[in-house]
């Protein structure tokens, strides 16, 4: 075993991250995620990790903070150089190399478990059923995504490139729902069609978007793109959305790495 598990007791982790209803699989990953990041010479690795295993009986918020973890690895494995700076006011990660620097805030979604019953009614019935979180639905998810980004933006330094990243473990939360998000922060067609499959049922929905409001679209300047990442196979690894009103706008160079960002197979 590494030096990095002896000396902090990997069995007592491992023991209390079982106690605490983690699989097998989580526990393995986390401490991997955590070795590799210091193989990848991540800076502040020591804080991050400390801080991690710090939320070990909070598995909500050790989840969140080991997908900053994930996402400061994603940029090293491309190269980068990578600083994390979370759990304080502002953004997670500051992420440089190739001539380029810049911030990233994570936010990541859960499976939402009150959906997810509203669906397995329908599945074995094949019908269509309106597309919406919660028990009635009210709820579209491209409205909650883009609220959730601009509210993540506030983190980001105003006079800096800053990048919200999306990681979306509820696949409900999928790229049909980021398309329509950015254009909403874009500004572009106010109509939408939504429509995809869970296991036999169809989800769907026509309709109009909302528009930003005053304060959100000025809220969205100091957003320079975004990175998606959902479990659904289709595409990339991950999905890019340069924001051209954005105040700090993101170079053509940049912006090309970052479309072609790869993820570590081994780990995700």
């Amino acid at each position: 075993m590494t030096n990095f598990i002896n000396n902090i007791h990997g069995g007592v982790i491992k023991a209390t991250m079982k106690s605490r209803g983690y699989n097998k699989e989580e526990i393995p990953n986390a401490i991997c995620i955590i070795e590799e990041l210091e193989k990848r010479n991540v800076k502040n690795y020591d804080k991050f990790r400390n801080y991690l295993f710090g939320k070990i009986c909070e598995k909500a918020a050790f989840k969140d903070t080991l997908t900053e973890g994930k996402v400061a690895l994603i940029f090293a494995y491309n190269g980068f150089n990578v600083t994390y700076l979370g759990h304080k006011k502002g953004p997670d990660l500051l992420v440089e190399g190739f001539g380029h620097r810049f911030y990233v805030e994570v936010k990541r979604y859960r499976k939402d478990m009150t959906t997810e019953r509203k669906l397995s009614q329908y599945s074995d019935k094949g019908e269509l059923i309106g597309y919406g979180r919660g028990a009635d639905g009210a709820q579209k998810d491209y409205n909650i995504l883009c609220r959730d980004i601009l509210e993540k933006t506030k983190q980001l330094p105003k006079d800096q490139i800053g990048i919200v990243f999306i990681w979306s473990e509820d696949d409900k939360i999928g790229k049909g729902d980021f398309r329509t998000c950015i254009n909403m922060i874009s500004d572009e067609s106010l109509k939408y069609k939504y429509e995809r499959q869970y296991k036999h049922v169809t989800i769907h929905h026509i309709g109009s978007r909302e528009r930003l409001t005053i304060e959100e679209k000025q809220q969205s300047k100091n957003l320079s793109g975004i990175l998606f990442y959902s479990k659904e196979k289709v595409g990339p690894d991950f999905w890019f959305f340069l924001n051209l009103k954005a105040q700090n706008l993101i170079s053509r160079d940049l912006a090309e790495r970052l479309k072609k960002l790869q993820k570590p197979k081994e780990f995700f």
